[in-house]
């Protein structure tokens, strides 16, 4: 049975010394109003692979920052599998569609070892009001969040397309965060990229294979390297 949400594993670090800080909120504030920011932080936990840090349904207690590892967002339909709609990772924020009806939509479970910083809704948006540069930050990460939407890979895009915008927009998400945007581990298996790619399992291990032939990328276990990134751009704007 799993526990309720945020109530195990609890930790305390500081926005001040958080090596993804500057990925959360947006870089300039004082010292002050980054002890402002520590004090809005209700809960900080971690997840151990495999755990749920929330599941579909439960109350809404604040949304999540990623700090460290990944999580897979499952959302569940009565009569149908369970549907992975999301990956989030270090520097993201997840929760936001829970604000309308508090409760989650989705459950959130953590593909490896993971940290994450629960944030007290109300109070952010108190604050906001009293910061400016925290208050369009905020719109800024609703804005993206549609944003990323509308460009995730859909039934219109082929098998292989799907694949290249999936890689590519994991080479992004690592290359803003300093890191290295050609070579990454996945922290997702190939089964969790089949399904939130709504393709076969067996058909994205063959585009792993393919892509590998092609010498497009190179793959030793989870870690993939980019070999030819202009080569899997030129896949997705052959759909446009």
């Amino acid at each position: 049975m799993v526990a309720s949400p945020f109530s195990k594993h609890t930790l305390k670090f500081s926005c001040q010394h958080c090596s993804v800080r500057q990925l959360c909120f947006p870089v300039g504030l004082s010292p002050e109003e980054l002890s402002l920011l520590d004090a809005l932080i209700s809960q900080q936990k971690i997840v151990k692979r495999n755990e749920q840090l929330f599941k579909q349904g439960d109350k809404f207690n604040g949304f999540c920052v990623v700090r460290s590892g990944a999580f897979k967002y499952v959302h569940s339909t009565p009569g149908q599998e369970n549907h992975i709609i999301a990956f989030y990772l270090p520097g993201e924020f997840f929760g936001l569609d829970a604000v309308h009806n508090e409760k989650h939509p989705a459950t959130a479970q953590a593909l490896i070892d993971s940290s994450v910083c629960v944030i007290a809704f109300d109070e952010l948006m108190k604050m906001s009001s009293k910061i400016p540069t925290l208050q369009r930050y905020l719109m800024d990460i609703v804005s993206k969040r549609c944003s990323n939407d509308l460009q995730r890979p859909t039934q219109h895009h082929t098998a292989e397309q799907r694949l290249a915008i999936f890689l590519l927009d994991l080479s992004k998400h690592y290359g803003e965060r300093g890191y290295s945007a050609h070579e990454f581990q996945l922290p997702m298996s190939r089964k969790d990229i089949a399904d939130y790619l709504d393709l076969a399992s067996e058909t994205v291990s063959r585009l792993f294979k393919n892509f590998q032939d092609k010498k497009r990328i190179k793959t030793e276990g989870k870690l993939i390297k980019i070999i030819e990134l202009k080569a899997l751009q030129q896949l997705i704007e052959s759909a446009i």
